[in-house]
């Protein structure tokens, strides 16, 4: 404190001293003390944390599934949208870009732009498919950018090794999303297709017999028993089904007997069954 300063404070308070704190009472002291050091034995000291080491994608897709739909931005219309994170993570490896999906129900132009941003000629889209096919390639359609091998190189093999994560998601009965690979500076234009969990009720863009893991009558032996044996399986798990001609890509077969065979079957959707039969 400057001499003024005393000055002033002397003649507000002729006790006061130089340092403020010299007007606290020795008891004040001691009970102020005592509270704080009460209060510091009430908190139960912190454990220092764990440090865990988490894989890249996996770290990346934790985070997206945090952000999803919590967070909200204004939309420009006076309303609130989802904050989005990531579409997909990338992840190189080697000489390999390792990609995977984060969010299944992305719009195609989120995967492209990611795409782009990253320098690959890749375009990709996710469709509706039937449980077994969830997180699998279901198309790819090349255009080579050197149909011819270049001097000192071999043609290239198709780069695209797509694999599920996590890796047991089938044994887990838990989502199951794309990874596939690529190599670093791929020159070619190429557009991939996996299928995605589809939502109630929406039709399939692809199915597997409905033998298959996930699907409609897994594991059971469906294939030449009679439509009657077979509508029953169906009925007790909730499908509705209708009937097409054997060998046809959809020819209907009207009220047809219910002696009749069922030659193969695909879901349409998660309530709904296509049954190719015959005589």
């Amino acid at each position: 404190m400057t001499n003024n300063a005393i000055d002033l404070l002397r003649r507000l308070d002729p006790v006061a001293t130089a340092d403020p704190a010299d007007a606290v009472r020795p008891e004040s002291r001691a009970d102020l003390l005592g509270g704080i050091t009460a209060q510091t034995a009430a908190v139960p000291m912190r454990r220092k944390a764990r440090r865990r080491v988490v894989p890249l994608l996996a770290a990346a897709a934790t985070v997206a599934v945090l952000s999803f739909g919590v967070l909200q931005v204004p939309d420009g219309n006076g309303g609130q949208q989802p904050l989005l994170g990531p579409a997909l993570a990338f992840a190189t490896e080697g000489k390999v870009i390792k990609i995977r999906v984060l969010d299944a129900q992305a719009e195609a132009a989120r995967f492209n732009q990611e795409l782009k941003a990253h320098g690959l000629n890749i375009t990709m889209e996710l469709r509706p498919a039937s449980p077994s096919l969830v997180g699998e390639q279901m198309g790819e359609s090349i255009s080579i950018a050197h149909p011819k091998p270049r001097p000192g190189h071999e043609p290239m093999p198709d780069p695209f090794n797509t694999t599920l994560y996590p890796a047991d998601c089938r044994e887990r009965n838990v989502p199951c999303v794309p990874e596939f690979t690529v190599p670093l500076n791929y020159p070619d234009t190429t557009k991939l297709t996996f299928g995605r969990t589809a939502e109630p009720g929406e039709a399939y863009a692809a199915a597997r017999d409905i033998s298959g893991r996930g699907e409609a009558l897994e594991g059971v032996r469906y294939r030449g028993r009679t439509i009657a044996q077979v509508e029953k399986l169906l009925a007790k798990r909730g499908y509705t089904v209708e009937y097409l001609k054997d060998g046809s890509y959809d020819a209907p077969v009207p009220n047809p007997p219910m002696t009749w065979k069922v030659a193969v079957a695909y879901a349409a959707n998660d309530h709904h069954v296509k049954l190719y039969v015959h005589r």
